[in-house]
């Protein structure tokens, strides 16, 4: 009977012994858990953070690329205007614009009234 003692005592200590391990490894599955979330809660907002920086710098780029077609076409425009009557053809890169008759006639009457301004 004396071995059947020490054989449940020994059996009962190995319970105990597992018992404690179980309850280290459910802390430690909590914890785990937790630094998973906290991980994916921060990848969640440096992805939001990152999609705000993408869609701020397609705006600003469209708006630079408008601010650049807008000066383009300025440019042109005032080239052309500088452009004698004969010539009717400006191009841009990429695109052909033809200067209307009229408005050619128009420069070259502009110029005439410059010219031939009476003194005043």
């Amino acid at each position: 009977m004396g071995f059947d003692a020490e054989k449940m005592n020994a059996l009962r200590e190995r319970v105990r012994h597992l018992e404690s391990t179980v309850a280290r490894l459910r802390l430690s599955r909590r914890v785990l858990i937790n630094l998973l979330m906290r991980q994916e809660k921060e990848r969640q907002i440096d992805i939001g953070e990152l999609r705000s920086e993408r869609d701020r710098l397609r705006m600003e780029k469209a708006r630079i690329a408008r601010a650049l077609w807008e000066r383009n076409r300025e440019i042109c425009w005032l080239r052309q205007s500088r452009a004698e009557p004969e010539l009717s053809v400006t191009s841009v890169p990429g695109r052909v614009y033809r200067i209307h008759d009229l408005q050619a006639q128009k420069l070259a009457e502009a110029k005439d009234l410059t010219t031939n301004r009476a003194p005043g």
